[in-house]
């Protein structure tokens, strides 16, 4: 297992169980050229978010096979037994996602060593379970969403005239109306630029005038400092936007915060929950999950039903919408 990143160790780490997959290679006659081309491509699969992620759990499963002297050749393909043993072991001390990270980590190390995964046999669903109950004190409190009060405070302190602030603006804005996470448009770090995954400039948009008209190949809310291209970063981005709300006495935000806040607003607008859930690119009902401010959401799509359904009425039988015009004294 060499000291390599994070996201690297699901194909760089092996164990004699990967012997299997390259004796195949070999005897079907696919050379290392085309190989590295496979796994090239099983790598492009996720994200390297992902795979940093996927990486911790990898080493807490070696960690917990060197402390238990668990065979090498006994780890890959792991048996559901040792990975029951995995899930025991991390019981109480992280939550239940983290720990369905972790296996879906182990998974991938196993796919890509074309290796059995037993990860969803005898006891591991209701072990899942379990470190879905015990990992309850380690859940983060709910986000709360962006506002408007936030955006305009954002905007009342940022110079726009300047790349930077230009660039903060654009990327606020984007995240809240675009229901976006904030990762999906910031980097993590400078150094971490890649045109293949991060959003990058194809077309010229408004805010590159404050940073000259030049179209660069280079992260969508770069700016110029210094006479220097520099990307936008996430914890820099976050500083000072957090910074400003402080000073406006606002409820302290967080990245997921704008997606939240936008979301919000848009229901709150009466945009459909199926339009909001496309905008933002969820493909399940975890949407739900990101619903904040229901006492004012709820009430309000009820009473615009009932209106819908009762000028519906109204119409279809020839009398007017509005209780105003109604003549309750008329004698039919």
């Amino acid at each position: 297992r060499p000291h390599v990143p994070a996201d690297r160790r699901v194909l760089m780490w092996t164990s004699p169980g990967s012997s299997t997959i390259h004796d195949r290679f070999s005897k079907l006659g696919i050379g290392p050229d085309l190989q590295a081309r496979i796994y090239q491509g099983l790598l492009r699969a996720t994200s390297e978010p992902t795979r940093d992620t996927y990486g911790a759990g990898l080493l807490r499963y070696h960690q917990l096979c060197d402390r238990y002297q668990i065979n090498e050749g006994a780890r890959m393909p792991a048996d559901r037994l040792l990975l029951a043993a995995f899930i025991a072991d991390a019981l109480g001390t992280c939550g239940g996602k983290c720990i369905r990270n972790w296996l879906n980590g182990l998974r991938l190390w196993h796919l890509f060593n074309d290796a059995e995964w037993n990860g969803d046999e005898g006891w591991l669903p209701s072990l899942k379970k379990a470190g879905d109950r015990a990992g309850v004190p380690f859940k983060r409190p709910p986000r709360g969403p962006i506002t408007k009060k936030h955006l305009r405070a954002l905007r009342a302190s940022l110079t726009l005239s300047t790349g930077f602030g230009a660039a903060a603006w654009a990327n606020a804005t984007s995240c809240f109306w675009g229901c976006r996470r904030m990762g999906e448009l910031v980097l993590k770090s400078a150094n971490r630029f890649s045109t293949e995954h991060d959003t990058c400039r194809d077309t010229r948009i408004s805010f590159i005038t404050v940073n000259t008209r030049e179209v660069v190949d280079f992260h969508l809310f770069a700016f110029r400092e210094h006479g220097v291209w520099r990307p936008l970063v996430k914890d820099h981005f976050k500083r000072v936007a957090d910074a400003i709300f402080i000073t406006a006495c606002l409820e302290a935000v967080f990245g997921h915060s704008y997606r939240i806040g936008g979301s919000v607003e848009l229901l709150l607008a009466g945009v459909e929950p199926e339009v909001i859930m496309k905008l933002g690119g969820w493909t399940s009902l975890c949407f739900l999950m990101y619903w904040r401010r229901l006492e004012q959401i709820i009430p309000d799509r009820i009473t615009s039903a009932w209106q819908a359904r009762m000028r519906q009425f109204a119409s279809g039988h020839g009398h007017p919408f509005d209780s105003n015009s109604l003549d309750f004294d008329r004698d039919e």
